[in-house]
């Protein structure tokens, strides 16, 4: 099973990492970057209107000493207050309908872009990539990812920019009034800032550690759920409380831990910060008795100086949790990125109506990703139209992953497999998929209806068709059991089918693809399709197949079964043994040839193999 670390070890959390970050999350903003490249420059704006309005201040407040020589306020004054005013509902006003809409919609699109995206890949990666991962895990992971993506997103749009801008033209202005004042205010922030993130790599292996508790607690939360019944079967409800409260009291000791030296630290760093700004103050106020320096510049540090140390903090504090978050854009660029083994190609084709469904593997190997050595390998086969095949072999022969081939869930990996003499490769994917209706061994059920389930590969069947895949799968009876069925078709299956049988999902399978021929498939494949009914509904399903190749003569069958009694009559039965095909024929010749159907069919007989 893959694991994942959703943390960055602190030594790498380097500001060439944040960079790195950062570009990899711009990519990730897609059709969505014109908005938020617009919205950075609104934040300016902002910013410049927050720190003009006390600059008014100043104004009015170095014309102060003027007002003692006159009986009324001057024109100028009345001015700055105005302006003040003015300044203060512009920069509400372009906050909440421009700055806000702007980023609220992106966000918005973005939350509904990237899980989709993820989605999408998902689906369209192949069963090796799925084999090593849980599903659930891997809905989780991206659900996780989005989410600190969108953290991110937040964090920089009202916090980490808004507050580095403020405090890069704070300073510009403060330094340009009286430079000496800037540096007394400024100068102390670049050692604490160090101090600061210093302090944070310090804390963060506690907070990964906090983490990692966390996800497990939440993980065996809903695992003893899950499996509730096999706890309470073996009476040990008081067990798994007991490791869940254990893991649950160290996060809380942790925590503890954690948050008494923080804010020892955090008071301490404060109190510096404090001792700063009171110092730039001070020293303002001993300029302006000394005639070098205006009342109104100590007016205007007073004014954006509290405003500029809290946003140090924010500062800071939204870095590091950015930082900590990059591991999830880092997470979804690779997911996006990761190598579709079946590509839809450019200048793909569909062929015309006339479809004649002759199949020709040439030659083929196939080797599964990472493995060695070939599944399949010199295989070459024609089926022809209308027919109705059979692949028989021990297992692990490859029977399944030649239907896995021949429908396009992997492409083969040398040779050629043709449809009616195009590559199968310059076909249009999806096309090529929905002529073939597949039912597996273990058919996969959805949480909704029974009859979205069976209409899953022809959602347009009508009632009709409906009721006829019904009864074609045997299905028709089973509905009538009302303790298991209380609304028909529309009753919900539950998670995997778990309220269905094995042998009610096979009917579902086989429902379901009835419905997808009459919508136009032309390839039936049946892998062990009906290995878990009964020998009387089984010969149920054997006559409508014969029934369903009379209605439709250009159907072509494909089956794999380890019963013989179910491909008996078939037109031409393969074996395959190790990759390759080594008999071909009907039952009756390869039962008087001695080989290796002529043996399983015997061992059958005898019981010795089901």
């Amino acid at each position: 099973m893959t694991t994942y670390n959703d943390t960055v070890p602190v030594e790498q959390q380097t500001l060439s990492y944040f960079r790195e970050g950062m570009r990899g999350y711009w990519a990730l903003l897609g059709d969505q970057k014109r908005r938020f490249g617009l919205l950075f420059l609104v934040i300016v704006l902002v910013k410049f209107l927050d720190l003009a309005a006390p600059y008014t201040l100043k104004l009015l407040f170095d014309e102060l000493p003027n007002l003692q020589m006159k009986e009324v306020l001057s024109k100028y004054v009345i001015l700055c207050l105005v302006a003040f005013i003015i300044i203060q509902i512009a920069a509400d006003a372009v906050t909440r309908f421009v700055r806000a809409p702007l980023y609220f919609e992106g966000l918005i699109a973005l939350e509904r872009d990237w899980p989709v995206q993820a989605h999408s890949k998902l689906l369209a990666l192949q069963e090796d990539y799925h084999a090593t991962r849980n599903s659930g895990k891997s809905g989780a992971i991206v659900a996780k990812a989005c989410d600190k993506l969108a953290a991110i997103t937040d964090r920089l749009a009202w916090g980490l920019i808004p507050s580095a801008v403020y405090m890069l033209i704070n300073a510009v202005a403060i330094i340009s009034m009286e430079w000496r004042l800037g540096l007394i205010f400024f100068l102390p922030m670049v050692p604490a800032i160090l101090v600061n993130l210093r302090a944070y790599g310090k804390f963060t292996p506690g907070w990964e550690q906090w983490d990692t508790w966390k996800e497990q607690s939440n993980a065996h939360f809903y695992e003893s759920l899950r499996n509730g019944t096999t706890v309470r079967l073996f009476a040990h409800e008081k067990r798994e409380s007991v490791k869940f409260n254990g893991l649950r009291n160290k996060m809380s000791k942790l925590d503890v831990g954690i948050q008494y030296p923080l804010q020892w630290y955090l008071f301490f760093i404060g109190e510096i910060m404090l001792a700063s700004y009171a110092l730039t103050i001070v020293t303002g106020i001993y300029f302006v008795s000394k005639g070098q320096s205006e009342v109104g510049t100590i007016v205007f540090i007073i004014a954006t100086g509290g405003v500029t140390r809290v946003g140090m903090w924010e500062m800071v504090n939204n870095y590091t949790h950015i930082m900590r978050d990059l591991v999830s854009v880092t997470r979804m660029r690779t997911l996006l990125s990761e190598h579709e083994s079946v590509q839809q190609l450019d200048n793909i084709i569909i062929p015309d109506a006339n479809l004649r469904g002759e199949l020709i593997f040439n030659n083929i190997a196939f080797n599964y990703p990472n493995a060695q050595g070939a599944t399949l390998r010199d295989f070459s086969l024609q089926i022809k139209p209308g027919t109705m095949l059979a692949l028989v072999g021990p297992s692990g022969s490859g029977k399944s992953t030649l239907t896995k081939v021949l429908n396009r869930t992997y492409d083969v990996s040398s040779g050629t497999l043709s449809l009616d003499g195009h590559d199968v490769r310059y076909l249009d994917r999806s096309w090529y998929r929905r002529l073939f209706a597949v039912v597996l061994q273990d058919v996969q059920i959805f949480d909704t209806t029974l009859r979205e389930n069976i209409t899953y590969g022809a959602p347009q069947a009508t009632d009709e068709e409906v009721a006829d895949a019904l009864k074609v799968s045997c299905l028709t009876e089973t509905l009538k059991d009302n303790r298991s069925f209380p609304n028909g078709l529309k009753t919900t299956v539950g998670e995997q089918g778990v309220k269905l049988s094995g042998g009610q999902k096979q009917r579902v399978g086989i429902a379901r693809a009835y419905l997808a021929i009459l919508h136009g498939a032309r390839f039936l494949v049946l892998d062990e399709a009906t290995s878990s009914l009964d020998s009387a509904t089984e010969r149920e399903v054997q006559a409508m197949l014969e029934t369903l190749r009379k209605k439709r003569p250009n159907l072509t069958i494909i089956a794999i079964a380890h019963r013989f009694s179910t491909i008996q009559s078939a037109d031409s039965i393969c074996v395959i043994e190790d990759g390759t095909i080594v008999e071909c024929g009907d039952h009756a010749a390869l039962t008087k040839t001695g080989g290796l159907y002529s043996r399983l069919a015997k061992l059958q007989e005898l019981g010795e193999i089901a």
